[in-house]
């Protein structure tokens, strides 16, 4: 079906869903804006997936379907035009990149963020990162030395990152590309035996980026630093940890990503961070 390709048809294609509200995300193919107001989007992205599953905790008595439309510029101008017309049939939910560093996120009702640098962030919690080792190994003393190995990874990001994360994000405020690579982010791992990051590589990066002024900011890398490059990690890692015990164990990593995202809304249902959150956005959308 082919819609009008003018700002104003984003506000009516509910009706062509039969929903309250259309959330566009980010995520899917990479697509521009014109193909955008075309009609054109994923649905079934695992950013489509993760949303779907925070707005059902939302008690709105609304009806929403999730749409993928590519990268953050694309939603930035559609909230935009949801902002300046004041639509209700319109939403977008997006990752908060390092707008708690850098500023210039959007204070308004239908703008939702995630808690952390990415809704991957967000569900890489590292409980729920050993409920996955559980749930492969089963209780005994491989899950222990497992889900210690893993306790360390999750240590060694929140001891090194945090110069990095301030890096990255001086860059990116100035302009300039972050130091970490977001269209290779497995470049900052080494595969060569059990994935570690390459600290020295990404300090390397750091020299001559100014930094003085974030001095103030209690940074948390496992929140903050740039969300794929962490879920890839942590999901080499356990597949990793997983393999020393079952070594022919495989698992794709929307697999994985998707499995952690189920556990992280099981339990927000009841309790966690991931609860509070997403209670403070009741009457949002």
């Amino acid at each position: 079906m082919t819609f009008t390709r003018s700002p104003s048809s984003l506000f009516s294609y509910n009706k062509f869903y039969g929903v309250d509200v259309v959330v566009y995300c980010e995520g899917g193919a990479s697509i521009t804006m014109d193909l955008v107001l075309s009609g054109a989007g994923g649905e079934g992205t695992p950013d489509t997936f993760y949303w779907s599953q925070f707005l059902g905790m939302i008690s709105s008595g609304k009806t929403f379907h999730v749409k993928s439309v590519g990268s953050k510029p694309n939603l930035l101008l559609i909230a935009e035009q949801v902002i300046n017309s004041d639509v209700k049939t319109a939403s977008v939910c997006m990752d908060r990149d390092y707008a708690d560093i850098n500023g210039g996120s959007i204070c308004h009702s239908r703008v939702v963020y995630t808690q952390g640098y990415s809704w991957e962030n967000d569900v890489l919690n590292l409980e729920i990162v050993k409920d996955f080792l559980m749930d492969y190994i089963g209780a005994g003393t491989e899950y222990e030395n497992a889900a210690q190995n893993l306790t360390s990874a999750y240590m060694e990001v929140d001891k090194e990152l945090c110069t990095p994360i301030k890096c990255d994000a001086a860059r990116i405020k100035s302009g300039f590309s972050g130091i970490f690579n977001r269209q290779k982010p497995n470049c900052h791992i080494d595969f060569s035996s059990e994935p570690v990051l390459k600290i020295p590589e990404i300090f390397s990066k750091c020299g001559g980026i100014d930094v003085n002024g974030m001095g103030h900011l209690n940074i948390q890398p496992v929140k903050q630093c740039f969300g794929h490059l962490f879920a890839i990690y942590i999901y080499h890692k356990a597949v990793y940890f997983i393999r020393q015990v079952f070594k022919s164990f495989k698992i794709s990593y929307e697999h994985f990503i998707r499995n952690v995202t189920s556990k992280t809304f099981k339990l927000a249902r009841v309790e966690g961070d991931m609860h509070n959150y997403v209670m403070s956005c009741q009457g949002a959308l």
